[in-house]
């Protein structure tokens, strides 16, 4: 819980040298590191209709948006993903 309170793990995440995907919920769309995840490199998309467990709540939207964000980055130049 330590880790996951302080800045440490996100700021371990954000320096990740790979291409990356955050969802999350719209009942959770008031997470305090939003902000962070916006304005770094990382994609981030709000999945509607569901909370924290996005595969649960709305596997529709959850699947399309990992898919998308796939086929964005596969067979590109950009060899980080």
């Amino acid at each position: 819980m330590r880790e996951s309170d302080s800045d440490r793990l996100l700021d371990e995440s954000l320096g990740m040298p790979v291409t990356r995907l955050f969802l999350y919920g719209e009942a959770n769309r008031t997470l305090s590191y939003l902000p962070k995840l916006r304005v770094s490199e990382v994609e981030v998309n709000e999945v509607p209709q569901s909370a924290h467990f996005l595969f649960y709540d709305n596997p529709a939207e959850t699947f399309e948006m990992v898919g998308r964000f796939v086929a964005k980055h596969s067979g590109s130049s950009d060899r980080r993903c």
